[in-house]
């Protein structure tokens, strides 16, 4: 008909369109966007897989027998019976993939070595995630599961999101997705009160240099605790969008505590951080107890009574297992004397992943106690990216990180703040890779979200606005007290000092104490 096509397009079945790599700008064809696998992708739009990967259900997947490396799809490496996998082609010696780890389907796994049929006596294979030299554990558990009356993990539907989740094994993605449907989500912890030394340090980690795929700084969970707590200091981490969780009043283990004392820390800290930091009630969703000593049913109760929304004390090794409500029976095992005897209809445990290191069979539930004499920030990162590949080569379980404040000044010339950049660094070069706070995470658990809709989900996103609500904390005051074990306590609050020092049965300071048991 004489009418040619501009702009760099062709005609086509007479139609005008550009060439492979490139979309439709205003007037012209343009080059696309190219993104790297795990991505969100829509070729219609210009949006464009690269690096071997290929636009799937608006997600940039790598083909099968390859997995994400960086930037792009690199060939699945090996797999012996016992590690991680996401499909059968990474798994050798006889074993195939099941839930995120090369298992030997007839016969025993045993860690690194070729699946060979067993005998009758011990035909049971071993569960993904579990060392077969550690079959104590497992032991453990199902005895552990004997002695409460909770019960199992219903297969009739009835536990639903948001309010309840649970798993036979610990292991299924929330939503029903697959593995590679879903962000891996990081949480980085930390517990202890915040003082100057950390805060320079906590203000040069999130300064915003580091940013998750979606553009949005990282951020962090703080499970802060009254001792030497400086409240304005929280108040900066909360104002910048991190979130600020309870510990305790004292910082006293509390595993034995009755459920008097318990309400007493955890309430009285939500108080203290209320009156002095600005954090609204409806914002402390979380808690942790001091030392990670778990008291069992008197903790859970006590934090389900007073409205916190998760806990996270709980540990486990193997897995990774995603986190559960208390509706029904863990999917992993806890001590004897922690584990819950009765439900506890919709709270939430987002439970720690222990670190190991690739040669021992120890674990460890903070990075303090991972480290080693003579560890440089090279091998602590490297620890942190082989436990992260656990989760990310396996079910995308959260890994969550418990770090404690002596960790950060563990290491000569800030060795241990250093490694945390090295590790941020690294994973945060996956498209697929989200650091966030625990109640970020939990937000997701309640509405699973595919990757491919993640930059859309409004729990992630950094709009301008977000915490117009913060009263500010520009004028703080510095308050000089003796405290109640009888130690000069200096520390800062935002407002007006308290009429006396807050503590347990006084948390805002009132000079009104109430006994405690």
């Amino acid at each position: 008909m004489g009418v040619m096509c501009s702009g760099g397009s062709r005609c086509y079945q007479n139609s005008c369109v550009c060439p492979y790599g490139h979309r439709i700008g205003a007037l012209e064809c343009v080059p696309a966007t190219n993104v790297p696998p795990g991505s969100w992708c829509d070729e219609n739009m210009g949006v464009m897989c690269s690096g071997g990967s290929r636009c799937y259900q608006n997600s940039c997947v790598c083909p099968y027998g390859h997995r994400i490396g960086a930037l792009e799809c690199v060939p699945a490496t090996n797999v012996l019976p016992g590690g991680p996998c996401m499909n059968d082609a990474m798994c050798v010696d006889g074993s195939k993939c099941l839930i995120g780890k090369c298992i030997c389907v007839s016969g025993v796994t045993i860690d690194g070595r070729a699946c060979q049929l067993g005998s009758a006596d011990r035909s049971k294979r071993s569960l993904p995630g579990q060392h077969t030299a550690t079959q104590r554990r497992l032991d453990d558990t199902v005895h552990n599961r004997q002695l409460n009356d909770i019960r199992p993990c219903p297969s009739d539907g009835s536990c639903q999101l948001p309010d309840c989740y649970c798993s036979r094994s610990g292991m299924d993605i929330p939503g029903g997705y697959e593995a590679i449907e879903v962000p891996q989500m990081v949480i980085l912890t930390f517990d202890d009160p915040v003082t100057d030394r950390s805060i320079k340090i906590f203000k040069s980690l999130f300064s915003g240099r580091f940013r998750n795929p979606n553009g949005c700084p990282i951020k962090a969970t703080f499970f802060v605790s009254h001792e030497w707590n400086n409240y304005d200091q929280t108040q900066w981490l909360m104002s910048n969008g991190h979130e600020i969780a309870v510990r305790s009043m004292t910082g006293d283990a509390l595993g034995d505590a009755s459920s008097e004392r318990w309400h007493a820390e955890v309430m009285g800290m939500r108080d203290a951080l209320r009156l002095f930091s600005y954090v609204p009630n409806d914002e402390i969703v979380g808690a942790r107890a001091p030392h990670l000593k778990i008291a069992g049913d008197k903790q859970f109760s006590t934090l389900k009574s007073s409205g916190f929304t998760y806990d996270s004390t709980m540990s486990f090794s193997g897995g990774p297992f995603w986190p559960q409500t208390f509706d029904f029976a863990l999917a992993w095992g806890c001590s004897q004397a922690g584990c819950p005897r009765i439900s506890h209809p919709g709270l939430w445990e987002i439970p720690i992943s222990r670190i190991t290191r690739g040669d021992s069979r120890e674990d460890h539930i903070t990075l303090k106690d991972a480290l080693r004499v003579g560890d440089l920030p090279a091998d602590i990162a490297n620890m942190l990216e082989d436990n992260f590949q656990r989760h990310y080569q396996s079910n995308r379980a959260p890994f969550v990180i418990a770090i404690s404040t002596d960790y950060l000044t563990s290491l000569q010339d800030n060795g241990a703040v250093n490694a945390l950049e090295m590790f941020i660094s690294k994973v945060l070069q996956n498209s697929d890779v989200y650091i966030v706070s625990a109640s970020q995470a939990l937000q997701w658990l309640q509405l699973p979200t595919r990757l491919s809709k993640i930059h859309n989900f409004t729990a992630w996103q950094c709009p301008l606005r977000t915490r117009d609500h913060v009263l500010p904390c520009e004028n703080p005051s510095t308050c000089a007290f003796t405290s109640d074990r009888g130690v000069a306590h200096t520390f800062r609050v935002c407002g007006s000092c308290p009429r006396a020092y807050p503590r347990l049965g006084d948390p805002t300071g009132t000079g009104n104490v109430t006994l405690v048991n």
